[in-house]
């Protein structure tokens, strides 16, 4: 298994980097483009991180890379959290909305929230 991350697709020029989180009492891991905030889910290995980062990162030309949105889900008890219309995968934030955080970019998927 190889440490080093695939370049950031999306076309920003950032550089990706894979981090520990250190709040918690179980180690987890995630890779994060440092410049636009495309980011891996949680992993229990740094190892494991890197390969979703590569793999999502292989996984589109970015010559045709999708256009989505975030679409916004209200819970059960009238929380509000987010969608990516192209995978799915929803998403709560602690404070604002995706767009207020600078989530320009599906974490799960890498899909480009920034419309057309």
């Amino acid at each position: 298994m190889s440490d080093e991350l695939k370049p950031v697709r999306c076309g920003c020029g950032g550089e990706a980097m894979a981090f520990r989180d250190r709040s918690t009492v179980r180690a987890r891991w995630q890779t994060i483009c440092l410049d636009c905030h495309t980011q891996t889910t949680w992993h229990n290995t740094k190892e494991e991180a890197i390969e979703a980062w590569n793999k999502a990162m292989g996984a589109k030309d970015i010559n045709v890379l999708d256009k989505g949105k975030w679409e916004t889900v209200e819970d059960y008890d009238g929380d509000e959290h987010y969608r990516c219309s192209e995978c799915g995968e929803e998403f709560v934030l602690i404070c604002g909305t995706p767009e207020d955080n600078e989530y320009y970019f599906c974490p799960h998927c890498g899909t480009d929230m920034r419309g057309e």
